[in-house]
């Protein structure tokens, strides 16, 4: 009893990490704890669409922490539904923990198809894949995770200002274990969570039966601390201002940079190449392809700002990027490119700045980079953030195997 006390459980976590029934002596202390926090008006509610939530209420919470505000979850909704494949349907939960009405812990969720490998070294993404070739579902679990397989951000709520917070977020994560059993999901995902506090959130997380993963390092630009290009190019240090000069400056007349509305199928169509071409070579992050239902639906939401870089020498797109604005912050997400002139014209490159100065175009104050690619990003004043998960595995055979690299290259 003294060690729950001190890591802050209690005994019924005990047995639902370990899967063991609960006794009914334990049940019957567990209705008198609800009893008690009924009492203090703590309340619990699941939805299952954002359209059964109040825009504003959700939006007071959410907004300007990711590509995750009302407008761009009911799109979500929208895109992730009534889809052939499996991988593209996910199922969408809400939970709020309010005390009086007042929203305390709150996330949202999704219930999908992951690959086992999707944070696993590169190399070993690279040989799992050939080894889908013929079965694209190998090593793939359905997982039940805050956020969802294209937002970044601070998924959870989390208001510790009111005092009731660790009960609240305990609260909010005992719905989300009653969703991973009712989907019968593999396990649970928490995720992103950046410069990890010293209050006793990790202790009350890891005591549920999750276990801490660090995840890629992201990336945040604060653009509110210059006013055009010649303040930006005086905030790097010296070495970045050479960077600077040569890779971006140099090449930064040969592009027209242009915000496309009204997109056409053909011009949606090159953009979808472009993001396929990056995912082939890109497996630091390794997920399902995105639909391209979300490129055609997102190019005519007003809320997603498609960029383009097109070479003026021939015309041709050779960079584009889907960017959310959500508030005063602006999140690119998806990105294409064409890999013919990645070096030669330094495109990724060009369009990292561009992103930025689009963002301080439009009155944004802050500019979330997204995992990978620390070094460029880093060399445009964007500063790295530590991001953690916390996993809770059902059945980790997969995650074991995946571990034993040589196993995989053996076969």
């Amino acid at each position: 009893e003294k060690a729950l006390i001190e890591e802050n459980i209690n005994i019924t976590q005990i047995y639902k990490a370990f899967k063991k029934e609960i006794p009914e002596s334990i049940k019957l202390n567990d209705i008198a704890d609800l009893l008690i926090v009924q009492t203090i008006k703590l309340k619990t509610e699941c939805f299952h669409s954002i359209y059964d939530i109040n825009k504003k209420k959700w939006d007071k919470m959410f907004l300007g922490k990711g590509a995750f505000d009302w407008e761009a979850l009911a799109l979500l909704e929208n895109i992730f539904s009534n889809n052939k494949k499996p991988e593209e349907n996910w199922d969408f939960n809400y939970i709020i923990v309010s005390e009086n009405d007042t929203p305390i812990a709150a996330t949202f969720v999704t219930t999908t198809l992951w690959k086992d490998d999707m944070l696993s070294p590169s190399e070993t993404s690279n040989a799992i894949e050939t080894l889908r070739a013929n079965n694209p579902y190998y090593l793939v679990s359905l997982i039940t995770a805050c956020g969802s397989l294209i937002t970044e951000g601070e998924h959870i709520y989390l208001d510790k200002e009111n005092t009731l917070w660790k009960e609240a977020l305990s609260a909010l994560l005992d719905e989300v274990n009653e969703i991973h059993l009712q989907k019968k999901s593999n396990g649970v995902v928490l995720r992103d969570f950046m410069n990890l506090p010293e209050d006793g959130t990790v202790e009350l997380i890891t005591g549920s039966g999750y276990f801490k993963n660090q995840m890629p390092e992201t990336h945040i630009a604060d653009i509110a601390t210059w006013r055009n290009t010649e303040d930006f190019f005086l905030s790097l240090d010296r070495k970045n201002k050479k960077n600077y000069k040569s890779d971006i400056k140099k090449f930064y007349p040969q592009f027209n940079y242009t915000h496309i509305k009204n997109a056409t199928i053909p011009q949606i169509e090159r953009w979808y190449e472009m993001y396929t071409e990056v995912r082939k070579r890109n497996f630091d992050i390794n997920t399902f392809p995105l639909p391209f239902k979300f490129f055609e639906m997102a190019a005519q939401n007003s809320n997603w700002d498609v960029t383009t870089l097109t070479l003026k020498e021939n015309d041709k797109t050779v960079a584009m990027v889907f960017s959310y604005k959500s508030g005063s912050t602006y999140i690119p997400t998806v990105i294409g490119l064409d890999y013919e002139y990645l070096t030669s014209h330094k495109i990724y490159k060009q369009m990292l700045f561009r992103l930025l100065e689009r963002a301080k175009a439009i009155g944004c104050t802050k500019t979330h980079m997204g995992f990978g690619a620390s070094m460029e990003k880093r060399k445009l004043n964007c500063k790295a953030i530590e991001t953690y998960s916390f996993v809770h595995i059902v059945d980790s055979y997969n995650a074991e195997y995946i571990a034993n690299y040589k196993s995989i290259m053996s076969k």
